[in-house]
């Protein structure tokens, strides 16, 4: 697509189909079609790209300026979200107020500009995915099968034809390396869950994770883990969390999510934070 267009549209229509894509992001499919998507009318621009392109890399901005965050790059149309579907999402959880759903919901998926830190553009896509979120994925789920299920189980979460080359990656390469768009998952052509992993993992614990779903044994299984992952801090033993200000990878925003969680649950909690430093560290 040679021109982007702004996140921030004036028709409700784009919002909406935007919004739909940013909810459902444990979902992949082929986006090709013959003709027109379903909803194109609504939209303020095409969106016939391939699916595959919007997790792509692109060259940022050469006159980057704020009032550029929110420019998409690329667009597709995934599928059409039925009445019945979205009404069952709203069953999750109690705390959930069922809308009156009188049309379908066309999803789509789009890469847009925004900005973490004030003059450094930053590429992103609706699912939210990234080399070092999939590598760090791989990664977690290898170690624990391995620790709680045996060495000769650790790839059982993935593909059989991804499991030689998900094996070697953190096996035989550095951080920098395992956590790039060169050398990390898109290397061997992983963007996405579905991707890499089996489909009970992408639909079972995927879910589980997301929505806290976790009916099947599965997915209950990967719950209790993750709870048992995550215990209560020793009251008894005063925490110093350091980080910087320019942390592009975890911001000091996600970080207070942690620190806030570990004081309610009565830890000593001390957070230093140098404003223009780049540490990762506590």
């Amino acid at each position: 697509m040679s021109t982007s267009t702004s996140l921030r549209p004036p028709k409700c229509g784009t919002a909406f189909a935007i919004l739909s894509s940013l909810a459902l992001l444990a979902c992949s499919s082929d986006s090709s079609s013959a003709g027109p998507a379903p909803g194109s009318e609504l939209l303020a621009l095409p969106c016939t790209d391939a699916l595959d392109s919007v997790y792509q890399g692109q060259t940022p901005p050469a006159d980057w300026g704020p009032e550029m965050r929110g420019d998409i790059t690329q667009c597709t149309f995934e599928r059409t979200i039925s009445i019945e579907e979205m009404a069952e999402a709203f069953t999750v959880s109690d705390s959930f107020v069922t809308p009156a759903l009188s049309t379908p919901v066309y999803k789509y998926r789009i890469q847009y500009w925004t900005e973490r830190n004030e003059g450094e553009p930053v590429l992103t896509s609706a699912a939210l995915v990234e080399p070092t979120l999939m590598s760090v994925a791989m990664q977690f789920f290898v170690g624990h099968l391995a620790a709680y299920e045996g060495e000769d189980s650790r790839l059982d979460a993935f593909l059989p034809e991804k499991r030689e080359e998900a094996r070697q990656m953190p096996e035989e390469g550095c951080w920098s390396q395992i956590t790039s768009t060169e050398e990390g998952p898109p290397s061997i052509g992983v963007t996405v869950g579905s991707d890499l992993f089996v489909p009970a993992y992408v639909e079972e614990v995927g879910n589980c994770g997301l929505t806290d779903t976790c009916e099947t044994e599965l997915a209950q299984t990967w719950r209790a883990r993750w709870v048992v992952d995550r215990p209560a801090p020793n009251t008894t033993i005063p925490i110093f969390h350091w980080t910087g200000g320019m942390d592009t990878f975890i911001s000091p925003g996600f970080q207070k999510c942690g620190l806030d969680r570990l004081e309610a649950q009565g830890g000593d909690v001390t957070a230093c934070v140098e404003a223009d430093a780049t540490i990762r560290a506590s």
